[in-house]
């Protein structure tokens, strides 16, 4: 079973209120947990599995995917509305779906998932926060998206230009890693003495 929580990329600022909390995160999170371990539930939580993927499986990563929406747009995943090419573009100019996978936008993406811990899986960054977009936003608008990328809607465009919607998810991201942090280390990077 998956489970989804909200990522606000939609009806701009307003859904920000909707998204889940980071206290609650934190609860889901150890809900999780519990389901896997002692009712041995099979059950995927797209942000707080991170430690069983390695990570963010964006950006057309080895082991991962991208998204192509039913206009042809292909984007990072489907919580990162802003793509560089489109499939159909692609293929009536001679290119493949491979061409897409080494635009800028996907290879910053990739670059951040390998600095984050894909190229130090023995001890990486915090993968109860694996995603570029909403754990790491202020990264993702500074290191990750292009000048080039496009929205995919306008709700999309709008976040962009919200200085709302950036300080609302950045202050997500800081009380995230505060809550999340110690877990990190002491659960999971703790190396037996």
């Amino acid at each position: 079973m998956w489970q989804f929580q909200l990522m606000p990329i939609g009806r701009g600022e307003e859904i920000l209120n909707l998204m889940v909390n980071p206290h609650k995160r934190v609860q889901l999170y150890r809900m999780w947990e519990r389901m896997l371990k002692e009712k041995k539930y099979c059950l995927a939580d797209f942000w707080n599995s991170g430690v069983l993927s390695n990570g963010c499986i964006a950006y057309g990563r080895s082991g991962g995917y991208v998204y192509i929406d039913w206009n042809g747009n292909i984007m990072p995943c489907v919580f990162v509305p802003y793509y560089v090419d489109n499939i159909y573009d692609l293929y009536k100019n001679g290119k493949t779906l491979s061409d897409a996978l080494f635009s800028d936008l996907m290879k910053n993406g990739r670059q951040w998932q390998k600095k984050y811990g894909l190229e130090n899986v023995e001890k990486p960054m915090n993968w109860l926060m694996p995603c570029s977009i909403r754990d790491h936003y202020e990264v993702f608008r500074k290191s990750i998206l292009t000048d080039n990328a496009e929205p995919e809607d306008k709700a999309a465009g709008e976040a962009l230009e919200s200085d709302k919607y950036y300080e609302t998810l950045v202050q997500y991201d800081r009380d995230l890693e505060k809550r999340t942090g110690k877990i990190w280390e002491n659960e999971y990077l703790k190396t037996e003495q």
